[in-house]
């Protein structure tokens, strides 16, 4: 009968009331693999260039169907292996055998299928991707704002279509629009030959291309002839270049933009369980709400429909709806206020600055204040172009422009006074020579007499020196601090070593995620493009021994466990690496690698195994520290008398029944640990490169042999600067699977919300011991439940006065005292991260009273008068901006706004109580009943009960609410 546990069945034998077909084994039907092997030999040849599917399918499937058709046909094989990620729910992926899958026609029911196909393609294809309706809400969103922009072109062009065909193409495109399309182009080109980076596709140059759009149109009417027809030509030539990237994506279709836009419009209805005719009544009732002067009435329309994902928008006399992102609107204070919140939802942003609030010279400050950010020594210039900005107003007066016109004629001695300030006058390079500042052009107009900035011509030379930005990094081979220079200016190459995938991971496993995450996103945030690869050892001694306790093939099982890992990290916010090989994909590389160490006499074949010889490498011990009289032979592989010497360490090793082996020179086997990294490291980087990250333990024997294995099969190789994080611990003892006294992530995220967790993970100096404990997680969970609630509460505070500040048109200033907070945090903020990555009370000391700030002040702004507080509400949208930007790079950020993130830790905070909404109302009738009848002393026991569980009840007013607070035993005098 069967002969291995491993064979695979290729016909099945009838069985009764099952189809079956005739073949020369009797009647039967074919097994599931030998199906696509057949058909993809018959359509295309045994032999072909792409295989796709789902992650699951490599093993068994795919991995059988290559075996067949190799058996089958001599030249059969695939050059090129494609496998997407899983959709997930709650965590779990999505599966009919788990009955959490949603079907495609259940979705398109409520969604449009291009807003479904946008979510599909929001993740790279090869992550995981979460779904929620929120995010189809966002995916929606996003497409309708794309259609209604191109719409909106179409309407604006309809007029002068006469005008264009009888130019007869003579008119040129502006150089701005050449700029817009060349980096709309180049942008998506670059992303899709990036292995199909469809993440964010729709962003950055996308969306600079849409707002080029919206600021155009307007301008149209007031242009000289040959001015607009420059003007309509360059819009014709961004629309085109915009329908092609829609096109290549599959978010084109036959249809109108018009009949898209109604589709979705459409779509929207049905998810709010509305018709037309419901919106036009609710439209009825709140005109005449507004003639009743019942304005409260009027709000609560407007924020009820807005939960529904419905924006109402007065538009002269007339008031339409269009979708919007739902959302819960505050019902305080006044249509207009929400009406500008709405656009704002449905408007693309620059930073946390909403464009509808904008006017286009509004636009254009803000596009230069953006500089800043890419060149922080231009924070001066900024203020200038503000300064002219709110001068050069549209919309003045002739007897405006005379009494102005000196000022106007200023600016360029301003712009001069500030690129000479002896701020940077003073500043230098390292190599002595002062920052530029080039192509600053003023035009004047005679007509107008003004100055007008070029701001297409404006550029700035980036030269991070000049801000003194030196980012110091602990090198563990020279046991100092050093200024990080990459080997390439600009780019970093950084390899971090990643999990063996054989169980879910654990908080060790986090930490070092977590830390080398944080040194990932600060690059980035210093403008520099990193190459980051972290692999998945998915060949090694600890899966085969997991597998076979549990009756299953090791490259399943580690699959399945490199799957389950993903989830945890997005879960905790870690970015997606730029790449994420697994070992079973790269044996060629590594049997490539250790032929080189053969012949250059450094490595020695023995039976099948294959050794390194530490003897041959003159540099060994130097990372570790470690002499080579003192080595061991290494944690994971036993002595063996065959060695030359007893530290040297295995290369490959021959192949054992029941283990998965790969052939080889020196005959089937598999690799060893340490060269994996090797191979992979000079594959995807270089055999010299920037940065290798790890776990303390992993200095010896794995790093110093990794490295002993680079340098002896490259001449060139090494790695410039080695960081390794330290260890958590738990009752003073390194957390490790091996003396099963570990957390997994999944375990903690059930209790306690993934950001608290990568907060804890950030309380100390990446290099130090973390001690874990609940009370660490809980002063966490507690510290990050104030910066949002306060975030939050700024948020509630500016929503009445959204309007006045878009009227305010940027003339207001910030306050000296918010200036002073704002500098201080960043200033603290960059001062500890360039200090050696130092996360340690990150969000502690400036962050604190930046915080502080924000709540003083919002009880402050109606008492204030006018003037005075609008200086107050910029001030305060600058510090949030501010404090935002730092839980961005430190990866505390999400997608979701405050009101949902606070949601979700009061969730969790419910379930490490063990306790639902309804136990709470219910406590806190029986404290309100208590306090009636004058039990305070029941009272006050309710409410100490609550608080060591970690909830707080608070009065406020004539009305008591709960929030997460430190679990502590609460004093029963009230």
């Amino acid at each position: 009968m069967i002969k291995c546990g491993l064979n695979i069945m290729l016909l099945q034998a009838a069985k009764p009331d099952e189809p079956s077909w005739e073949s020369p084994w009797g009647p039967g039907r074919p097994g599931w693999h030998i199906e696509c092997s057949a058909m993809s030999a018959h359509y295309l040849s045994p032999r072909f260039d792409i295989h796709g599917g789902g992650a699951d399918l490599k093993f068994p499937h795919h991995e059988n169907e290559i075996a067949q058709t190799c058996a089958a046909c001599e030249d059969g094989g695939v050059n090129y292996w494609l496998h997407n990620g899983h959709v997930t729910i709650n965590n779990e992926k999505m599966a009919k055998s788990k009955k959490n899958f949603k079907t495609i026609r259940e979705i398109t029911e409520s969604y449009h299928p291009l807003a479904l196909r946008h979510f599909l393609m929001s993740a790279h294809y090869r992550s995981p991707l979460s779904f929620s309706a929120s995010q189809l809400d966002s995916s929606s969103d996003a497409l309708y704002y794309v259609y209604q922009t191109l719409q909106d072109l179409d309407d604006a062009l309809l007029p002068y279509r006469e005008a264009m065909a009888e130019d007869g193409g003579k008119a040129q495109q502006t150089a701005e629009a050449k700029d817009v399309i060349n980096k709309l182009k180049s942008e998506f080109e670059a992303k899709m030959l990036d292995d199909l980076n469809t993440a964010h596709i729709l962003t950055g140059a996308y969306q600079d291309a849409l707002k080029f759009i919206n600021a155009s149109i307007g301008k149209l009417k007031k242009m000289q002839k040959k001015q607009r027809l420059s003007m309509l030509v360059s819009l014709v030539e961004i629309e085109k270049a915009a329908r092609e990237v829609l096109d290549v994506l599959g978010l084109l279709t036959t249809l109108s933009y018009a009949e898209i836009l109604k589709e979705m419009k459409q779509k929207t209805l049905t998810r709010a369980g509305l018709s037309e005719e419901d919106i036009e009544q609710k439209i009825e009732e709140r005109i005449m709400a507004r003639q009743k002067k019942e304005f409260e009435k009027s709000d609560q329309i407007r924020a009820e429909l807005t939960v529904h994902g419905i924006a109402l928008m007065d538009i002269g006399k007339e008031t339409v709806w269009r979708p919007c992102f739902p959302s819960q609107a505050n019902s305080s204070d006044g249509d207009k206020v929400r009406e500008k919140q709405t656009k704002q939802n449905q408007s693309s942003h620059i930073g946390n600055v909403d464009l509808c609030f904008l006017s286009k010279a509004q636009t254009s400050l803000y596009m230069a204040i953006a500089l800043e950010k890419t060149a922080r020594t231009i924070t001066k210039m900024a203020i200038v172009l503000s300064i002219f900005v709110a001068r050069s107003r549209e919309n003045e007066t002739d007897a405006d422009r005379s009494s102005s016109s000196n000022e106007l004629k200023s600016i360029p001695d301003a712009w001069n006074e500030v690129c000479t300030n002896k701020d940077y006058s003073n500043e230098t390079r390292s190599d002595g020579a002062k920052p530029q500042i080039r192509g600053a052009q003023f035009t004047h107009d005679k007509r107008k007499k003004r100055f007008s900035p070029t701001f297409v011509s404006f550029a700035v030379v980036k030269d991070m020196e000049a801000e003194k930005m030196e980012l110091k990094l602990y090198n563990t081979m020279t046991q100092q601090k050093e200024v990080f220079t990459p080997i390439n200016p600009g780019k970093v190459g950084l390899y971090v070593c990643g999990i063996t995938a054989y169980d879910f991971s654990h908080i060790g496993h986090a930490r070092a995620a977590v830390s080398f995450d944080v040194l990932y996103r600060y690059l980035k945030h210093l403008r520099y493009e990193v190459n980051f690869v972290r692999n998945f050892t998915d060949v090694d001694d600890k899966i085969i021994i997991r597998a076979n306790e549990n009756g299953e093939e090791p490259l399943e099982l580690s699959n399945r466990f490199c799957e389950e890992y993903l989830v945890d990290m997005g879960a905790l916010q870690c970015l997606l690496p730029t790449h994420q090989p697994r070992v079973s994909d790269h044996m060629d590389h590594i049997v490539e690698m250790i032929q080189k160490i053969i012949e250059k006499d450094c490595g020695y074949d023995v039976d099948g195994d294959v050794f390194f010889s530490v003897d041959k490498s003159p540099n060994y011990g130097k990372l570790s520290g470690q002499l080579l009289e003192h080595t061991r032979a290494g944690e994971r592989v036993a002595v063996d008398s065959r060695k030359r010497n007893p530290a040297d360490f295995a290369l490959w090793k021959a192949a054992k029944p029941g283990e998965p082996s790969w052939e080889s020179p020196w005959g089937r086997g598999r690799p060893g640990w340490h060269i994996e990294c090797s191979a992979m490291s000079a594959h995807y980087l270089t055999p010299k490169f920037d940065i290798h990250g790890g776990g303390a333990d992993l200095k010896f024997p794995h790093h110093e042999n990794e490295l002993a294995q680079t340098c002896a099969a490259c001449e060139d190789g090494g790695v410039n600067y080695w960081l390794h994080n330290g260890h958590v611990t738990i009752n003073n003892e390194k957390m490790a699977k091996s003396k099963k006294n570990f957390k997994t992530i999944r375990e903690m995220t059930e209790s306690y919300h993934p950001l608290a967790l990568r907060h804890f993970l950030m309380s100390a100096h990446y290099r130090s011991p973390l001690s874990f404990s609940a009370s660490q997680l809980d002063s966490s969970s507690e510290a990050l439940y104030y910066v949002y609630q306060t975030l939050q509460d700024l948020n509630d505070a500016l929503l009445p006065y959204r309007e006045a500040m878009s009227e305010d048109s940027g003339k207001s200033e910030q306050t000296a005292e918010a200036k002073d907070i704002i500098n201080k945090l960043k200033s603290e903020f960059e001062g500890k991260m360039l200090d050696d990555l130092n996360t340690a009370h990150i969000l502690t000391g400036a962050y604190q009273d930046a915080l502080k700030f924000i709540n003083a002040s919002i009880g402050k702004l109606k008492k204030m008068q006018k003037k005075q507080r609008m200086s107050l509400l910029v001030s305060l949208v600058e510090i949030e901006k501010a404090a935002r930007e730092v839980l961005d790079v430190l990866g505390l950020l999400t997608t979701l706004s405050y009101a949902e993130i606070l949601k979700e830790m009061k969730q969790k905070t419910l379930t490490r109580a063990g306790l639902s909404e309804e136990d709470i109302s219910q406590k806190i009738e029986e404290r309100i009943m208590a306090r009636k009848n004058k039990e305070f002393e029941k009272s006050d026991q309710i409410r100490a009960e609550l608080t060591v569980k970690g909830i707080a009840l608070m009065d406020i007013g004539k009305e008591t609410v709960w929030r997460p607070c430190f679990p502590l035993q609460a004093n029963s005098s009230d």
